[in-house]
């Protein structure tokens, strides 16, 4: 049957658990429509609902951005106190960059992990004595 539908046995393992938990016999019925199945299949719950999770204050989250010091993952911790199933880091950065109407600036790293980098703490520059050029201390 997964051959004949172009599918994997795994997908249409879960539609025949989907359309036995909604109680369908066959044949369908001609009057269910194709939008009336996909609901019976699929229905939507609560935590589908999009928006579902709360949403920072924005502006508080820009005011205190300009504050020394300060910086998103900070702030996102900060809000994952205050909403535990609230959301991911990597989401909560994009929607606020999506927010500023910006992109964030992207600095290659190769001789540091980027995920350790701290852009809001202060930082040195000095010259290496074997190379004559510019580092970051």
């Amino acid at each position: 049957m997964s051959l004949s539908l172009a599918i994997g046995r795994t997908t249409l393992r879960g539609y025949l658990r989907r359309a036995r938990g909604a109680g369908f016999v066959w044949p369908l019925s001609d009057k269910l429509s194709d939008t009336d199945l996909k609901q019976l299949l699929f229905p939507r719950t609560a935590g589908d609902v999009r928006g579902s999770f709360p949403q920072p204050d924005w502006s508080y989250v820009h005011g205190e951005l300009r504050r020394k010091g300060v910086t998103l993952s900070l702030l996102w911790e900060e809000y994952r106190g205050v909403h535990p199933d609230g959301y991911g880091y990597s989401r909560y950065c994009e929607l606020y960059t999506r927010r500023e109407g910006k992109l964030s600036p992207v600095m290659p790293c190769r001789a540091v992990d980027c995920r350790t980098l701290d852009i809001g703490a202060p930082l040195a520059f000095g010259k290496s004595a074997f190379t004559n050029s510019m580092i970051l201390s």
